[in-house]
């Protein structure tokens, strides 16, 4: 995520990982299979609408702010069911 926030910014961190667009989109698959996992494992499970309501917003991200936002919302809630 840090490579693709700074390569969003214009900035070249590991060119070796590949394009902006690439790297965002690996991240975003293994976002949406962390929440999906947390929607299926208790006691996150209680709340499984959040967790996948917030898996169902990734696809409209389009940078990293927005995707960032998602993954604080999802933990602030993993925090809560604790």
């Amino acid at each position: 995520m840090q490579n693709a926030m700074t390569m969003e910014n214009g900035d070249t961190f590991a060119k070796h990982l590949g394009s902006f667009e690439k790297q965002f989109d690996k991240v975003k698959n293994y976002t949406s299979k962390a929440l999906i996992k947390l929607s299926k494992t208790k006691p996150f499970s209680t709340d499984k609408e959040f967790f996948l309501d917030l898996e169902s917003k990734i696809n409209f991200t389009e940078i990293t702010s927005q995707l960032m936002d998602i993954v604080n919302k999802s933990m602030d809630k993993v925090l809560e069911l604790r």
